[in-house]
């Protein structure tokens, strides 16, 4: 449960930002995912939370860097 909570909280958080501009959820994002912090019952749960917020975060984010990748190489 607190790994879909990060997910969600990722994805949330990165449709904020420019190209799917819904500045509007950026206010609300961070919530699922402190709560699955707070939830955490060690160490290791709360980093698999944040990392999974990260990945899906950044992975959405920064879709421009493939379009990079494959023209700079």
């Amino acid at each position: 449960m607190n790994i879909l909570l990060s997910v969600f909280s990722g994805v949330l958080l990165a449709l904020a930002f420019p190209k799917f501009n819904l500045w509007w959820l950026a206010w609300a994002a961070m919530a699922p995912f402190f709560w699955s912090l707070f939830q955490a019952k060690n160490w290791k749960d709360a980093l698999l939370a944040g990392l999974s917020f990260g990945v899906f975060f950044f992975g959405i984010h920064l879709f421009w860097a493939t379009s990079l990748f494959r023209f700079a190489g």
